[in-house]
């Protein structure tokens, strides 16, 4: 076939990224991710049946204390309009928007290719011990991001927020309750006395209004106000120890094309910085504020 006929169009996401010889788009991971394990842990029946019932648990604590309509909002906000939001260093966004053939890579492929110098040998131990303890040799290709209903993500991972399109990682996603260093350490995960996972903290990307409902409901009160939900969901001050957000795991990674937004954590704009930094930063604020104009 001749090669000006491509790129082509991928069926999964429409995004025009297969190029000849492509095994899977650069966009979505169609067909790669299709029989993604993430998903398959997410829909086991005790995963899904024990999730319900922390689900109807919360619920019967806020029908009690009068919070039922609130928690509805709540929910819906979640279901309908939460997005995936991973934040990065600057250097990381600058690469993906340059070249479309960059893909947004995880740390255990970037050092073992080496691409990247490995961490401090504790936590390498410890990074490369979280992903192995929840999902095995599929691991090492999760992508983690945070469950936003503003595009905002967490400011202590970087200072470039991006969001990415449901179309290209919802069919390919599962959403964990907390910080997956946070959930193993919390629950022994990986230890002598405690080698499997707790079912009911993990949904399906359909169901995440269902699990934010059983981790935020002692958050919601009868007066919160549909504005409180942003910081409900997802609280940050650039502190990991006190980051409270629910982690998206994503199978497979993704390129320039799966990001439908982006901003940047304008607080950290300092003064500390060079100008020359300064005006890169603000050029990325410019710019973003003009890529959500045209999409709008």
């Amino acid at each position: 076939m001749p090669e000006e006929l491509w790129p082509k169009t991928c069926d999964c996401c429409r995004r025009k990224t297969l190029a000849l010889g492509d095994a899977f788009c650069s966009a979505c991971w169609d067909p790669w991710a299709k029989l993604s394990p993430l998903v398959q842990f997410a829909r086991e029946p005790q995963e899904v049946e024990a999730l319900l019932r922390r689900y109807e648990g919360a619920v019967d604590e806020l029908q009690r204390r009068s919070c039922q309509h609130v928690a509805e909002q709540f929910e819906e906000s979640v279901s309908a309009g939460s997005q995936a939001v991973i934040s990065m260093p600057v250097a990381f966004f600058q690469d993906l928007k340059a070249d479309k053939r960059t893909l947004y890579a995880t740390y255990s492929l970037l050092v073992d290719i080496g691409a990247r110098k490995p961490a401090r040998p504790q936590d390498d131990a410890n990074r490369r011990l979280v992903d192995t303890t929840l999902w095995g040799q599929s691991g090492q290709y999760v992508r983690t991001a945070a469950l936003s209903l503003d595009g905002s993500g967490v400011s202590s991972y970087g200072e470039v927020w991006v969001t990415l399109d449901d179309i290209c990682v919802a069919y390919r996603s599962i959403v964990l309750e907390e910080n997956s260093f946070d959930f193993v350490e919390r629950h022994g995960l990986g230890s002598e006395r405690i080698k499997t996972r707790p079912y009911g903290y993990l949904a399906t990307w359909i169901d995440r209004g269902k699990l934010a409902i059983a981790k935020c409901g002692l958050d919601l009160k009868a007066d919160t106000k549909e504005n409180d939900f942003i910081g409900i969901l997802l609280f940050t001050e650039g502190q990991r120890n006190t980051d409270r957000f629910l982690e998206v795991h994503i199978y497979g990674g993704f390129n320039w094309d799966a990001i439908i937004a982006y901003k940047f954590d304008e607080k950290k704009l300092n003064a500390s910085w060079g100008d020359k930094k300064k005006q890169e930063i603000e050029m990325i604020v410019v710019e973003a504020a003009r890529s959500q104009a045209d999409r709008s």
